[in-house]
């Protein structure tokens, strides 16, 4: 019989908001205020519990809780993209990560972003924080028929990469990310540097605080404690 080694690690795939930048505060208060132009007061647990969600996943939530009568798209039109975007000048990038990008670069690991967010947000941190050289693939809610907690965008980030999923190392803050990351067949970690003590997400296979000296290393140890936790 063939022996039957474990799949290598290939590539790692970051999340946008939550992970490589702390995009959260700006994103709250964009649509705190969309919200409001519709009478809508949204509360802390309420926005605790949208952390991942994409726009229309947002607006079909406010629609339903809140009983607004018009289709959701006339609601999402209303949400200023441009005004979160502007906002991201004060926005902190995860602190460690070029150095974590180089290092994965140097050991041969493509690393790659899958955002639930828009084409037109994704592309305007990749452009302010200067991440194309480090990027090998950038997917976003645009490139998948389905968004998270489907699979669909990251097994897209895959296929782009040519890799199997098993290959992938994922690094998630949110329930819908994790979730997909799991669907995928991917091993998931959680990253909690910019999360609240009560925003840490369950479902992930091992954790992480931060960045800051992580290295090749850590992150082959990330992987071998989240694919072990994976089998169980």
């Amino acid at each position: 019989m063939p022996v039957v080694f474990p799949p290598a690690l290939a590539a790692v795939i970051f999340d946008m908001d939550g992970v490589i930048i702390d995009s959260q505060g700006a994103a709250n208060r964009a649509l705190v205020k969309a919200a409001g132009r519709h009478g809508v007061r949204l509360n802390v647990a309420e926005l605790d519990d949208l952390v991942g969600a994409s726009e229309e996943q947002f607006w079909n939530y406010v629609k339903a809780r809140h009983g607004l009568p018009a289709p959701v798209s006339f609601y999402a039109a209303s949400y200023d993209e441009n005004e979160e975007i502007a906002s991201y000048d004060e926005t902190l990038l995860a602190p460690g990560l070029y150095a974590l990008f180089d290092e994965l670069r140097g050991a041969g690991v493509h690393t790659a972003l899958a955002t639930s967010g828009s084409r037109k947000r994704m592309n305007a941190v990749i452009d302010l924080f200067q991440l194309a050289p480090w990027l090998d693939v950038a997917l976003c809610r645009e490139d998948t028929p389905r968004e998270k907690p489907a699979p669909d965008l990251f097994l897209a980030v895959a296929d782009a990469l040519g890799v199997a999923p098993v290959e992938c190392l994922v690094i998630e803050d949110s329930t819908p990310g994790i979730t997909a990351a799991r669907h995928a067949g991917m091993p998931v970690v959680g990253f909690l540097a910019f999360a609240g003590p009560s925003s840490i997400r369950p479902g992930a296979h091992s954790y992480l605080n931060g960045f800051e000296g992580l290295g090749f290393a850590g992150v082959q140890q990330l992987w071998a404690a989240a694919r072990g936790a994976g089998r169980r």
